[in-house]
């Protein structure tokens, strides 16, 4: 019977742990900006809708966005943004561009990480050099992401010092992504050279931390559901209390 009552008390209190406060709008707004993909290039209105695939007309991109939760500080979370083409990315080669604008941030936070990959038709290419400062060829993506990304790609670490000056404020973040200058310049960098014009797809996943962590509150189901299971408990409790006494 004690055993029964500590598993069922663990997982009753597993159900009332809360789970930390989201550090963005969920399905908010925010904005995509490109140049030298396969459209036009320009601004594209996007959402933060986990799973959904939203076409950018003026990227010439689709856009799957996930939202994953992090364990590298209390209360973080990564954005993922995975963009996929028919054919290239970057199909002139030239000065290539891809960013996300005004993230809707629901509190002051830091960028700690950030890791990059680009594929060719499903395939994650390897980097035998960063074109990026600040970043380094990685086999795989952070364990975080091990269920979300698979494959090498590139792991940028920012903010180790958690200086609150380096934080963004609650709002619309400022411009997040990439700039390559010009596109080809990845012929050299991948494992596979010469490639650069066969990438179809490019994701950026950005890990966030809140300035200061505060878990969130449970919820009043979840609270009734406790409460009536410690009722059960002490019940069962007092049922065996009576029939050990009548045993004696």
């Amino acid at each position: 019977m004690r055993t029964k009552l500590i598993i069922t008390t663990a997982v009753l209190l597993g159900l009332a742990a809360p789970a930390h406060a989201q550090l963005f709008t969920p399905n908010g707004t925010f904005t995509v900006t490109s140049g030298g993909t396969p459209g036009a290039g320009g601004s594209d209105d996007a959402t933060l809708t986990p799973g959904s695939t939203m076409t950018l007309s003026n990227a010439g991109l689709s856009l799957t966005v996930s939202i994953v939760a992090g364990t590298d500080r209390p209360g973080s979370e990564w954005l993922v943004f995975q963009y996929t083409s028919d054919g290239s990315i970057a199909p002139g080669l030239g000065d290539w561009t891809l960013n996300q604008v005004g993230l809707p941030a629901t509190q002051p936070m830091f960028l700690i990480h950030v890791f990059g990959q680009f594929g060719e038709s499903g395939t994650q290419q390897a980097f035998n050099f960063s074109p990026f400062g600040g970043f380094s060829p990685s086999a795989a993506p952070p364990s975080d992401l091990a269920s979300t990304l698979s494959g090498p790609g590139l792991l940028g670490t920012l903010n180790t010092d958690m200086n609150p000056a380096d934080a963004f404020p609650t709002g619309p973040l400022p411009s997040l992504g990439t700039f390559i200058n010009p596109f080809s310049q990845l012929d050299g960098d991948l494992v596979n050279e010469g490639t650069s014009n066969l990438i179809t797809s490019y994701t950026q996943a950005l890990e966030f931390a809140p300035v200061s962590f505060t878990p969130g509150v449970p919820e009043s189901s979840t609270w009734a559901m406790m409460l009536a299971g410690f009722a059960g408990l002490g019940f069962l409790g007092y049922r065996q209390t009576v029939k050990a006494r009548l045993a004696a």
